[in-house]
């Protein structure tokens, strides 16, 4: 698979695939935020529907305009926040690579 690749508008797109863990009792949709370099974003919004007590797989796309990227590679924050209760959320760290 690629590890990234370049997009019409000159930004460069890494792909991930998060599996979040419902470990409430009750069903939750959490919301996928990235944050760690400037003007990162997600490709399109993404919400996830995991029941209680199951594992749930979702892919996102990070863009991020290589300019703003002062080195080949860079930590980034993924994080998942319940929609209704924001004080349930994780974060995890990943690695954004920058186009050569």
């Amino acid at each position: 698979n690629v590890l990234y690749r370049v997009t019409n508008e000159g930004l460069a797109e890494n792909i991930y695939t998060l599996k979040v863990l419902n470990k409430d009792n009750l069903d939750h949709t959490f919301r996928v935020a990235v944050t760690g370099l400037p003007g990162i974003s997600l490709r399109e919004e993404k919400e996830v529907f995991v029941t209680s007590g199951h594992v749930e797989e979702a892919i996102i796309a990070v863009l991020v305009d290589p300019v703003d990227m002062k080195s080949p590679s860079a930590d980034i924050h993924i994080q998942i926040i319940a929609k209704n209760n924001p004080d349930l959320n994780a974060t995890a760290k990943a690695r954004y690579l920058k186009p050569r």
